[in-house]
């Protein structure tokens, strides 16, 4: 599976194109996924979601629940400063 996602190693992967109309300040470019790029997400989501199963087997529903909550609030933290515990 991960070999697919990086391309057997013939090609480098591009997965973005920048263009369409310029911001108005004129430095910013609009980022598109190519068709490529969007393989790639497609590829990435089924393993990620094959790392969720495994994980949910290894943990059990209840403890991945947990973890979830646990790296979705180390997520929304990020840049923060938080006081320690």
């Amino acid at each position: 599976m991960l070999t697919k996602l990086i391309g057997e190693g013939r090609r480098p992967l591009t997965p973005f194109y920048a263009g369409g109309r310029p911001s108005c300040s004129l430095r910013a470019k609009l980022v598109r996924a190519s068709a490529r790029g969007r393989g790639v997400y497609a590829i990435a989501r089924e393993v990620v979601a094959e790392i969720e199963r495994e994980w949910t087997a290894r943990l059990g529903a209840g403890n991945m629940r947990r973890l979830r909550g646990l790296l979705q609030e180390l997520n929304d933290g990020l840049g923060e400063e938080r006081p320690p515990h």
